[in-house]
């Protein structure tokens, strides 16, 4: 055929070919190129025509390494290949010019000249404006240009016309190609006769020769106009576009390559655990975007730069800095790159469901973590939404439903850093029931009681159990234990901590309860399932539990176990619960104190045919093994969980017995130890006496105490024994590994603790419930011994009752008495009237020296308050407390400083209000105004509210007048006759004159008059 001829066969069916021939003459292959309309228009790589508009075409080739860039170099060059040369500089920054035969030429250019500067974008970006124009003008220096005819200098690369490195602080918004252009115009002074080409898209050279950019790209050429001496722009549609490129001039393939080569250096191991996960995950996005292109993988890619840049923050200084910056703008490169090219509706749509899936999963993640994806997830819809209105419409909801939920959980951030946290000792290796892989407890109010029941509750399961606080919103803190997501998975059990009665849970509806439990179920992940649900609140009932299940199945919670308390829920310091019924005739006291109660206790559940129905709430099916004892005094194996043989028995064993005698059920388990294979060890005894085997029945805490600590250590195992409520002369009693034991009997705990000095009993009582705890050292008393007793704040005990406690003491030991007793008043108890009474009460009764001690807020030490002696007619009191007429400087802290009252004061306060008080005479209402913030007046304040708790409101108010009421009604509520009491010290002014709270009497009244402005009209 003709070199520029046509043939019907070639060109039929409209399409461009290739056709390859072997020539036998050279013996090789040729190729000829035809267009679409059969015209020969390239043979053997070459161009048959030169329809170049430039006389002379330099292709400049700045990276020397890399095949796409050689590829493209190449490509160019053959495009024109009677008038198109290679320049290539070395790393000592000399210029060679090839021709396209490879051969070194020295140029001289003459007229229209183009250099097309060939790199990956990034490249051209990492290397800089200034570096890169210098190497411009190095070649225009080297083909010695002598220009009449304007020229063009292309920048080739992928986003040269976009602005370097978004997001990060060395962001400059001026387009790369532009900033190159300004260091080769110089204001004038340089290549002010060359126009200056760059794309904002992708680019790829096909084998052609042409450049193809990413649909929705465009070309801008930039020049120098010398009549006003500034740079102008024009912006330019594509000639080729196409929606996917096969090579583009991006650094992905590159940056792909360098990343696992990076993780296989020896540099990157001795820092491997800190990097390798941010890494991998990076590698495995780049991988998605080079086999699904940018724009598919967008979300991903801000999704991992998010965490890049934080990671970046946590670990500032690394031996491999570099290498990870490096990475990280090529990660927001491409991102730059993606986002450029998801416009499309069904892309837009496939994102706004994206970002509305990120929202839902970041709902149950913890307060702090949930603040931070969904500031990010909003971060992110305010960079999309600015690219199109379409994306304004597809992101305004999950917009709205994000800046909600951010306003109330930073909210709810702010409350749970006021919530207790509690401490955990970790001493206890109790497993949990067979088939829980983990318990999660959930507080849901900021509460004393709660928090002590956390850490019981905690501290018996400390290795298999976590913890939130979580308010009514749903937002929680970790405050023990794994992450919801890091737990071991399997079946959970799920702990309700919160107060309740026969009306529900406080503050809480049963579709609150439902959803914070399936928060608990979401965050665990797919594979766990909620197994268990135990609601710790009291009186809750069965109606509760038959309320919850069918609220969880609308959450997928399909068939748990729910349990409730019929009674007062009270958790013992090793984590078990009892349940008490009050007696509603004697507030603060109850009938009985059952432990593992069938009667007290109701547990519920689906059936296969979806009704609700009971079940067991106690049932050895979740212990490993279930003993009893033969005949002839042999173990008995009534199951083993999960059917196996006692061979195939591994690991620590949670076993149940039903128990005879002590002696018979020692022996017994001496025998079973002995059939265990090696792999297996009893590690947990719960011991289920009968009545007639009722190992408590000649009561004696001091030996059976001895007894049980002996079985834990013979066995090594936690011990627990208790029969069925009413079978036996205690609740339960127990033995820890590296514990206490614990025996407990209807009120009274009986601790035997080998921290405790020899000799010493400590006496701890409590009032509401009436209860109290005797411990000890386990050894026997060895001589008379030094009692303790120890008050607690606001629940402080008559004398009577102390009195009557002590004659317990008997129980544990006949043979010796209290040789001297010592009496802790509370933190904070100012009025030591009792303590007077109770210690002359004491000495008088046994004859012995009583000590009182209490707690020095400005020593921050115990010191002595009283003592007396037997025969004393009276007490002794060294007196530390402080009268109000100090010679110390008035200290004029503002209203914002002052310490409110304390939660101790104001139970102190709920606690006087409940007793029977003398009325305030000739008075409705009292107004204790505290003039200065020291503690001292503080307390005073405080003793006359004690007088009158409910007919009193305090107010603090500063020498400006700044004013808070922090206990008592309102002011504007305030009605009838009012006294107005201002607490302070009385000083002495330079000027002779006398003051209050450091305020003259002028002063004074001012205050005074504000606050009585305030009250109702009908107040006088």
């Amino acid at each position: 055929t003709s070199s520029t001829g046509t043939s019907e066969w070639r060109h039929k069916d409209g399409k461009a070919k290739t056709l390859y021939s072997f020539d036998k003459l050279t013996g090789k292959v040729e190729s000829r190129v035809y267009d679409d309309e059969g015209t020969l228009v390239r043979h053997n790589g070459k161009h048959l025509n030169n329809d170049s508009q430039y006389q002379t075409n330099i292709i400049f080739q700045l990276e020397n390494n890399d095949d796409t860039v050689k590829n493209a170099t190449n490509a160019l060059a053959n495009k024109h290949p009677e008038n198109s040369y290679i320049a290539k500089m070395d790393e000592a920054g000399n210029i060679k010019v090839y021709d396209v035969n490879g051969n070194e030429v020295a140029l001289n250019v003459n007229g229209k000249y183009r250099i097309n500067v060939v790199a990956h974008g990034s490249s051209m970006k990492t290397m800089g404006a200034d570096a890169l124009s210098n190497r411009i003008i190095a070649l225009q220096t080297k083909l010695n240009i002598e220009q009449t005819d304007e020229g063009r200098i292309a920048l080739v690369g992928c986003e040269t016309d976009r602005a370097s490195v978004s997001g990060d602080t060395s962001f400059n918004p001026v387009s790369f190609t532009k900033l190159v252009a300004e260091k080769l115009y110089d204001n004038g002074k340089g290549s002010t006769n060359a126009e200056v080409t760059g794309r904002t898209a992708d680019i790829e050279v096909d084998a052609n020769g042409r450049k193809v950019m990413r649909t929705g790209g465009q070309k801008t050429v930039y020049s120098w106009d010398s009549e006003d001496n500034r740079i102008t722009s024009e912006t330019q549609n594509a000639k080729i576009t196409t929606n996917v490129l096969t090579d583009p001039l991006n650094d992905l393939n590159e940056e792909i390559q360098r990343l696992e080569k990076l993780l296989e250096s020896k540099k990157f191991e001795s820092k491997k655990s800190k990097h390798e996960y941010i890494l991998n995950r990076v590698l495995s996005v780049f991988r998605e975007a080079q086999e699904n292109g940018l724009e598919s993988s967008l979300f991903e890619l801000e999704k991992i730069e998010l965490d890049f840049s934080d990671h970046l923050k946590t670990n500032p200084n690394s031996e491999i800095t570099k290498e990870l910056n490096e990475m990280y703008s090529a990660l927001k490169d491409f991102i730059s790159s993606a986002e450029t090219y998801a416009l499309d509706r069904e892309r837009q749509e496939a994102y706004a469901t994206l970002v509305h899936e990120e929202y839902e999963k970041s709902k149950v993640l913890e307060v702090s973590d949930k603040l931070k994806k969904m500031k990010s997830s909003l971060g992110r819809i305010s960079r999309r939404s600015l690219k199109t209105p379409e994306m304004v419409e597809l992101l305004e909801s999950s917009r709205l439903a994000i800046e909600h939920e951010i306003q109330i959980a930073m909210e709810s951030q702010t409350e749970l850093e006021k919530w207790g946290s509690p401490t955990v000792v970790k001493g206890s290796v109790k497993l949990l029931a067979g088939w829980y892989a983990h318990q999660v407890i959930i507080t849901e109010e900021n509460n004393s009681t709660l928090l002590e029941n956390t850490q019981n509750m905690a501290g018996k399961y400390p290795f298999n159990t976590t913890v939130i606080n979580m308010d009514r919103h749903g937002n929680y803190k970790l405050v023990y234990g794994p992450a919801l997501d890091k737990m071991p998975k399997g079946d959970i059990k799920i702990v309700i901590n919160a107060h309740g009665n026969s009306a529900g849970i406080k503050g809480r509806s049963v579709g609150d309860i439902a959803k914070h439990i399936d928060i608990v179920s979401q965050a665990a992940g797919n594979d766990s399932r909620v197994k268990k649900v135990s609601l710790i609140p009291c009186m809750l009932g069965v109606k509760y539990a038959k309320m919850l299940l069918p609220e969880l199945r609308k959450y997928g919670i399909k068939s748990p176990q729910v349990s409730v308390r019929l009674g007062n829920t009270a958790i013992s310091s090793n984590g078990r619960q009892t349940v008490v019924m009050p007696d509603l005739s004697r507030p603060g006291e109850y009938l009985t104190k059952e432990y593992r109660s069938e009667k007290l206790k109701a547990t519920y559940t689906y059936n296969e045919a979806g009704e609700i129905v009971p079940v067991d709430s106690y049932t050895d099916e979740h212990y490993d093994v279930s003993l009893s004892i033969n005949e002839d005094g042999s173990p008995k194996i009534e199951r083993i969980y999960g059917n196996k043989e006692i061979g195939e028995l591994q690991g620590k064993l949670k076993v149940y017995v039903y128990a005879k005698g002590f002696d018979e059920t020692k022996e017994m388990l001496r025998q079973f130890k002995e059939d265990l294979p090696s792999g297996a060890s009893m590690t947990q005894l719960n011991i289920k006496t009968p009545k007639e085997n009722d190992w408590f029945a000649q009561f004696d805490p001091l030996e059976q105490g001895r007894d049980l600590k002996s079985l834990s250590k013979t066995f090594d195992a936690d011990v627990l024994v208790y029969s069925n409520p009413g079978d036996s002369q205690v609740t339960m009693a127990t033995s820890d590994q590296g514990f206490n034991t614990k025996i407990v009997r209807d009120k009274t705990e009986f601790i035997r603790d080998p921290n405790v000095a020899k000799n010493v009993m400590h006496l701890s009582e409590y009032t509401t419930p009436e209860c109290r705890f005797f411990t000890y050292k386990g050894d026997a008393f060895n001589s008379d011994f030094a009692m303790y007793i120890h008050m607690a704040s606001g629940d402080i005990p008559t004398i009577e009752r102390t009195l009557k406690s002590l004659e317990v003491t008997s129980k544990i030991t006949q043979k010796y008495s209290m040789s001297s007793i010592y009496i802790t008043i509370p933190k904070g108890e100012r009025d030591i009237t009792h303590y007077k009474e109770l210690a002359k009460a004491l000495s008088d009764k046994y004859r012995v020296k009583v000590t009182a001690y209490y707690f020095n807020p400005r020593k921050g030490k115990i010191k002595q308050c009283l003592a007396i002696s037997p025969g004393d007619s009276k007490v002794t009191v060294y007196n530390d407390l402080r009268h109000l007429a100090e010679t110390q400087p008035y200290n004029d802290e503002k209203i914002q400083t002052w310490e409110n009252l304390t939660q101790e004061q104001t139970n102190k306060l709920t606690t006087e209000s409940q007793k029977t008080k003398p009325d305030l005479a000739n008075h409705d209402h009292q107004i204790l105004f505290q003039t200065e913030s020291d503690d001292n007046v503080k307390d005073s304040t405080l003793k006359l509210a004690f007088k009158h708790p409910t007919k009193t409101t305090i107010v603090q108010m500063d020498k400006d007048g700044a004013y808070r009421v922090v206990y008592g009604t309102q002011l504007k509520d305030i009605t009838g006759k009012v006294k107005m009491v201002a607490v302070g010290y009385g000083r002495e002014a330079e000027d002779g004159t006398q003051t209050l709270g450091g305020r003259s009497a002028d002063a004074l009244s001012t205050n005074i008059t504000t606050i009585t402005q305030t009250l109702n009209t009908d107040a006088v």
